[in-house]
């Protein structure tokens, strides 16, 4: 990542204090403003577009390896595209990688929005272990929590028959509003993806 470029683990295993060390304080925007409020929002990130991939798991400096990174975001244009937007085409992009340690936490909020063609977030849960930390969602005065949480208690280092490490993830449109309640042990860390949706209609 950078000019240093740090090994950050793989999607299964991931480093989390090398993320640490190269992460940045959260902001959020208010109004016309981008600002930072621990009380409001208290979390690390890294973008999208700093992380670096490599097809080849024995270099060092790759942070995640990429047939493996190309075929999770595959699996997920897949789901939402048979879920949240069906006969749509969409394009599934990496925002960020978010880091929640203790007493981490993001009260209600919506996401912003990049383009006129921006309708969703999915969130993908890595193998980390946490307590606290729930993501809850709001939308027309009904309130859930989300299942997307600890994925290390159920998977572990598990893979799928795709060599994929068994995540959890949560879909959702960007009119949602949603909350991470504070993180009270471990480390939650997500990758942030923005689902941009075609005008064009897939043929019948």
């Amino acid at each position: 990542m950078g000019p240093n470029e740090t090994s950050f683990g793989t999607l299964g295993s991931p480093n989390i204090d090398a993320i640490h060390s190269q992460s940045q304080p959260s902001s959020f925007g208010k109004g016309d403003q981008t600002v930072t409020d621990l009380k409001y929002r208290n979390g690390r990130e890294v973008r999208g577009e700093d992380l670096k991939w490599n097809s080849r798991p024995d270099d060092s400096n790759s942070t995640y390896y990429e047939n493996t990174f190309h075929s999770l975001t595959s699996d997920l244009k897949n789901v939402v595209e048979t879920t949240l937007f069906i006969g749509r085409r969409v394009e599934v992009k990496l925002y960020k990688l978010a880091l929640y340690d203790k007493g981490g936490h993001f009260d209600w909020h919506r996401d912003s929005t990049h383009g006129e063609n921006h309708h969703a977030t999915v969130l993908v849960a890595l193998n980390t272990s946490w307590e606290g930390g729930s993501l809850l969602l709001r939308h027309n005065g009904q309130e859930m929590t989300s299942s997307e949480s600890d994925s290390s208690s159920e998977s572990g280092s598990e893979h799928e028959p795709d060599g994929l490490p068994s995540l959890t993830a949560a879909a959702f449109y960007t009119d949602v509003e949603h909350k991470v309640e504070p993180v009270t042990e471990g480390v939650r860390l997500i990758l942030q993806y923005n689902v941009f949706v075609s005008l064009e209609q897939d043929d019948p």
